[in-house]
């Protein structure tokens, strides 16, 4: 090829990429459009979507923590029974029981460390 034919190759095609990439972002973006649109309209689990988010809650939807408003809220008697050691572990299961031991372990060896450490400045004062 000759110096003008390259050239016009290559602007032919530059073209033709320029084109197709901006074809494309624009199909990408109507995708994404349509996607956003289909899950706002999508039922939730409990059988609505009321369009609430954590980033466009209002101000005046956020209840203050008050003594009325402890006073006024409702327990049931699940919430409020007195919980036994057997309930407790009841409830943990062994493998939460495994992981509370082994967290424990980890919370105690860290607490060694540092007490010894503490007692290595203590006896350089």
């Amino acid at each position: 090829m000759m110096g003008r034919e390259r050239e016009f190759f290559f602007f032919s095609f530059s073209g033709l990429f320029f084109f197709f990439i901006s074809l494309l972002v624009l199909l990408f973006s109507l995708f994404l459009f349509t996607t956003t649109e289909a899950l706002r309209e999508m039922p939730t689990r409990e059988g609505y979507n009321d369009g609430l988010s954590a980033a466009s809650a209002p101000a005046d939807e956020v209840v203050p923590l008050t003594a009325e408003s402890a006073a006024a809220a409702k327990f049931d008697d699940a919430e409020t029974a007195t919980v036994t050691k057997q309930l407790f572990e009841e409830g943990l299961g062994t493998v939460g029981r495994d992981l509370l031991e082994e967290g424990l372990k980890k919370l105690c060896a860290d607490v060694d460390r540092l007490s010894s450490l503490d007692s290595m400045v203590q006896g350089h004062e």
